[in-house]
């Protein structure tokens, strides 16, 4: 959800733990991760990524390089970043590796498909702020989000907000009552109306077009859009029913959604309900109590009251000596220092 949040702790987490059940891995990230040190405050140091041997890794050739770790090149994607060239490889030997993937979703999908096809039988990708499309379910299977104190400067807040940010993922599904997954991008009024629109539709102020159809054919009943749905434009259907909406505005999946000044329950306040046509499977939630520099929180009070506030999901902090696998094995990643998560 932010920097500093324990989100690649939780990743070497689960690499350790797949790795230990013998399982055949793929990392890959859609930003950049595991480097030494934050990018915007060279003090705070970071926790590292370690990779098993054996496990593929979909990198640069020079961060590749830069691990200093014994490896097989397999595959040169057509694929860059701004750090070069995105490579399939297989580690020869355990350590240290930054990660940095593709940024389009396309590209994504595709290096997923060939490190499954080269082997392996789970593929992390780590996500990154802002960067949604990587937990839409044409990408990933399943998602787990990453929380913690740097969000809020007490508990409270902190919980709001994750708990605000978990409904936006777990959107409700519509039901298939027309829309149909091959449906093009349409506007249907009340009284049954269809009006066909263009790509992108979604992406800006729509206020005069949807004032002016209102006009002609009468209250909307639902909009379908298969491209990213922006703040601008919700507020624009909110601002053309004159508030009098019951709209579902219906996206593809949750990550098409983009909005941060209000959240999913003022939106359903105001007549506008948003809905998609596939789910995220959320499968779990990890907690840094700790934000570098600034506060920390009880953990054991950050799980319960967030577990309390998102059942089923399973809430874990994965360094704390309660976590199953922790107790279990001992094996525990350390922070990068004692504020470093």
């Amino acid at each position: 959800m932010a920097k500093n949040t324990g989100k690649t702790v939780a990743l070497t987490v689960l690499v350790d733990e797949l790795s230990a059940r013998g399982c055949a891995i793929g990392i890959t990230s859609i930003g950049r991760d595991g480097e030494a040190c934050d990018v915007l405050d060279e003090t705070i140091l970071k926790p590292r990524i370690h990779l098993p041997a054996g496990a593929l890794v979909a990198t640069t050739r020079s961060l590749l390089k830069r691990s200093g770790l014994r490896h097989d090149e397999l595959v040169a994607t057509p694929y860059r970043n701004p750090l070069g060239t995105v490579t399939i490889a297989r580690m020869a030997e355990a350590g240290v590796v930054e990660v940095a993937g593709p940024s389009v979703v396309a590209q994504m999908k595709a290096v997923i498909e060939r490190m499954l096809a080269l082997g392996a039988e789970k593929v992390i990708v780590d996500g990154s702020i802002n960067r949604r499309c990587a937990s839409s379910p044409d990408v990933t299977d399943a998602v787990i989000v990453a929380t913690g104190a740097i969000l809020g400067e007490d508990l409270d807040a902190v919980v709001r907000y994750t708990v605000e940010e978990i409904r936006r993922l777990r959107l409700p599904v519509t039901p298939a009552d027309g829309v149909g997954h091959g449906s093009s991008d349409h506007l249907v009024t009340v009284a049954g109306k269809r009006i066909a629109l263009p790509p992108g539709f979604g992406l800006t102020d729509r206020t005069d077009a949807l004032k002016q159809w209102r006009a002609e054919h009468g209250p909307f009943a639902r909009i379908l859009l298969r491209g990213a749905v922006c703040e601008a434009f919700l507020d624009s259907v909110l601002r053309a029913c004159e508030d009098d909406a019951d709209v579902r505005v219906v996206a593809t999946d949750s990550s098409k959604f983009y909005f941060n000044r209000n959240g999913v329950g003022w939106y359903e306040k105001r007549g506008l309900h948003l809905c998609v046509l596939r789910d995220t499977r959320l499968c779990a939630i990890t907690v840094n109590p700790v934000a570098p520099q600034l506060r920390s929180f009880d953990s054991g009070a950050f799980v319960a009251r967030l577990a309390a506030a998102v059942p089923p999901v399973a809430v874990h902090d994965v360094l704390h000596a309660s976590y199953p696998r922790v107790a279990a094995s001992g094996h525990r990643p350390a922070p990068a220092f004692a504020q470093d998560r």
